[in-house]
């Protein structure tokens, strides 16, 4: 399924805990990584539960999912040694909210 590969992706690199774990300065902030990881778990198993339950989840709602895994896929590609820390927070504070916004439009 697109989404899982699309979360594994993210998280084969140890996801966006593991990237700040993996930085000096981002590793003091890295709780907030182990968060946004639980929250996209959360969205695609909450996606394939719907698909085995034998609903069919709309395409907003899939969209929805693949927005927030692309926003991950995309901070985890940023070098931080190129990306200011404080821009690198910046995203990753917005994908959090994001996620937060997400899980409860889709009621999970």
């Amino acid at each position: 399924m697109h989404l899982r590969g699309g979360f594994e992706v993210t998280q084969g690199r140890g996801g966006l805990w593991g990237y700040m774990e993996k930085n000096a300065s981002l590793k003091k902030e890295s709780t907030l990584g182990f968060q946004i990881d639980g929250k996209l778990q959360r969205l695609v198993v909450g996606f394939e539960t719907m698909c085995e339950d034998g609903k069919i989840p709309t395409q907003k709602t899939f969209d929805a999912i693949s927005d927030r895994l692309d926003q991950a896929r995309n901070i985890n590609n940023q070098k931080p040694g190129r990306t200011p820390i404080e821009e690198l927070l910046k995203l990753l504070n917005a994908l959090n909210e994001n996620l937060d916004q997400t899980l409860s439009n889709l009621g999970m």
